[in-house]
């Protein structure tokens, strides 16, 4: 087996459900501005979670999703980010798995681009919570779209996978 897609309830936010608010303000689905389909989701100040479950084994996953932003003053940080809280076969918690995304500050919009995760454990996982975070910065927007998941066998390298979508 090569990394394999991992089944994302709503992946580009064509209707509802699906996504949990996370943070202060949450997300609103929007038409007009997306990736791929006709909508995406804003956000000002929160984001979108998802939880997904683990067959046995899984090590190794990549989360993947585009992004766009406007009117952001800021520096990139992880305050625009893919965001994973990953629950292992013990109970315990890795909190705070994140890449960042790219900021173009003032007024001009940065355009769609890709950001992945790639996350490699020692232990087995069994959880993750994963989610698409814009949060502090003032006047500022994102959006999110076209989000996927893969996992992985832990001798597969990350380089190898050809990253097949589900739709």
């Amino acid at each position: 087996m090569k990394c394999e897609p991992v089944k994302i309830s709503n992946p580009s936010f064509e209707a509802k459900g699906g996504w949990s608010h996370s943070g202060k303000g949450g997300y609103a689905i929007v038409s007009g501005t997306s990736y791929s389909g006709k909508q995406s989701i804003k956000v000002v100040n929160g984001g979108a979670k998802q939880t997904l479950q683990f067959p046995t084994g899984v090590r190794k996953f990549v989360f993947s999703a585009f992004s766009r932003n406007s009117g952001v003053n800021g520096k990139i940080s992880s305050s625009y980010s893919l965001w994973c809280d990953i629950k292992l076969t013990d109970g315990k918690w890795l909190y705070g798995q994140h890449t960042n995304f790219l900021m173009k500050s003032g007024a001009v919009p940065y355009s769609w681009h890709e950001r992945r995760l790639h996350v490699s454990n020692k232990k087995d996982i069994t959880e993750v919570t994963c989610s698409l975070i814009f949060r502090n910065y003032a006047g500022g927007r994102a959006f999110f779209d076209h989000v996927r998941m893969w996992i992985f066998p832990e001798d597969v390298d990350f380089k190898d996978c050809k990253y097949t979508y589900l739709v």
